[in-house]
């Protein structure tokens, strides 16, 4: 994870290659524990993302 914490600065988590079944629970997760209440915007990086299936775009909606 980087970026910092509180004020207008956002919290960017960088995504894995693949969001799929296999990894989807830890990547929502992952959203969730940056999402303290002193955070006002997370930023999933999926830059470096080459897939991520129906599963992957559930964690993210999730997180949400």
């Amino acid at each position: 994870m980087a970026g910092q914490h509180g004020g207008d600065a956002p919290i960017v988590v960088a995504m894995p290659a693949e969001v799929d079944m296999a990894n989807a629970d830890s990547v929502r997760d992952m959203l969730c524990s940056a999402a303290a209440p002193q955070v006002g915007v997370v930023v999933a990086d999926l830059t470096p993302t080459q897939f991520c299936d129906s599963s992957g775009f559930s964690a993210l909606m999730a997180a949400r």
